[in-house]
Order: structure tokens, then sequence, then C-alpha cells
């Protein structure tokens, strides 16, 4: 992968797909992209069987760097209602803003200018309000507590075993942390 400062580095994301509330990675994989753009068609099809158990539908919350216009497009050709911010969004908005009315759902729209209006309703911001908190403690706690920094394979079957080791790992966590005292 191309590293700040010129130059290449052999390495390789790491997505997640975490499931809110519990905090469980539902899917992973490894890919040798810089950015988290083309890793989400993949994930997406892992993804596309999986029912959620809880009856909360086919929504899929991304960060921004997911949010390309292929990205939205595969998701809704899979019958996913994508939430993917497209850019940095202001902190404090007026009062007015989170408390008024939703904008009107255009006419025919595209899956990206459908979205929009989905971003803009409470439901649709409460799903956007999830993107950093669900997956940064899967993430910080594999990084930090179980000291997973690097991987200590090359190829990417490897690779790909290894982190599917951590996320077994990451599970087993959760399982002690739920029992009840």
């Amino acid at each position: 992968m191309p590293v700040s400062g010129g130059g290449v580095e052999q390495a390789s994301n790491a997505p997640a797909a975490v499931a809110a509330g519990r905090l469980g990675v539902v899917a992973g994989d490894v890919v040798p992209a810089p950015n988290d753009q083309p890793p989400i068609t993949p994930m997406r099809a892992t993804l596309a069987g999986r029912a959620d158990p809880r009856g909360h539908g086919d929504t899929r919350v991304a960060d921004t760097g997911d949010g390309s216009d292929a990205n939205v497009h595969a998701c809704a050709q899979a019958g996913m209602a994508p939430l993917m911010a497209r850019g940095r969004e202001r902190q404090h908005g007026s009062w007015r803003a989170r408390f008024g009315p939703s904008p009107p759902a255009p006419d025919h729209p595209s899956p990206l200018a459908a979205m929009a209006p989905r971003l803009a309703t409470p439901q649709g911001r409460h799903a956007s309000a999830l993107r950093t908190p669900t997956p940064a403690p899967v993430v910080g706690i594999s990084k930090s507590v179980m000291g997973f920094r690097q991987c200590s394979r090359r190829r990417p079957a490897k690779v790909r075993g290894e982190w599917s080791l951590v996320t077994l790992a990451w599970h087993v966590t959760r399982m002690v942390a739920l029992i009840p005292a």
C-alpha cells in the first residue's frame, strides 16, 4: 500500500462490519487497499444473506470513507438502505434543523439522491450517530488491550486467518463481558 511521504509498504486494510448494540463483528475481511471504498462490495455480499434477528431491516451505516457512488449503488442493488456520510457534518447545527421536519424525498430518486433525505430524518440521524462509537471499541481494544498491532503473516490468506482469530478473540471477550454477574 502507498504510505505518506512516498513509497509503498507491505500492509493490509482490515475492515469489519460491527453490529450496533452488542458490538459483535458480523463480517470481516482483509484487503490490500489504503482506503475503505473498495472493500464494501465484498463486505456487502457477506452481509446480504444475514438478516437482523431484531427485525431492524437492511439498513447499513457506513463511514465517510465508504461513501462512494459505486458503494451506494451496490448496496441499493442488494436491497440494502445505505446511510453513508457524504462528508464532514457540522457538529452543532441549529435547533430548528435538528428538531424540524425532515425534507421530502424526491420523486424517482437515484440511490445517492434517496440517501440524503434518509440521513436527515431523526432515525437516520440516530443511526448515523452510531458510525463512530460502534466499530471504534472493537478496533481500539484489539490494538490496545489485546496488543494486536500488526499481523505476523504476509500472504493474504494467512493474514485473513490471523484477522479471523483476532475477531474470534474479540467475541470471546464480549461473551465474558456480557455474562451476568
